[in-house]
């Protein structure tokens, strides 16, 4: 077989070994004539029988392959809400008696970004 069997059969040229055999087993279940079935085979070992040789061809393969269908949607998984996501979180500061964070100070007035900074 001369030809690329990626782009003969029409195979999609990022399946793995296991998924070429079984979408040319389907094939070789559907030939119409002895010789279509023994060009199916010859196709099926050129890609299965050597990983370095599957490579190649899918690299030259000039066919585009399928678009795969998109998994279907799973509902979002819920998780157990956290005492963060129970308690409000200002009641909570105030009740370990925490520090408020300090104000951030905005970026122009920045001493290291304005160049008063300890080495300016």
């Amino acid at each position: 077989m001369d030809e690329n069997p990626f782009d003969t059969f029409g195979l999609d040229p990022t399946l793995d070994a296991a998924s070429l055999t079984a979408a040319l087993r389907e094939r070789v279940e559907d030939a119409a004539t002895p010789e279509e079935e023994a060009r199916l085979r010859e196709g099926w070992r050129l890609l299965t029988a050597d990983p370095r040789r599957r490579l190649r061809l899918a690299l030259r393969a000039t066919g585009v392959p399928p678009k795969r269908s998109a998994p279907a949607e799973q509902a979002p998984t819920t998780t157990p809400p956290t005492l963060m996501d129970v308690l409000p979180v200002g009641d909570l500061r105030d009740a370990l008696e925490l520090p408020k964070a300090p104000r951030q100070r905005p970026l122009q007035t920045d001493p290291i970004l304005t160049g008063e900074g300890p080495n300016a």
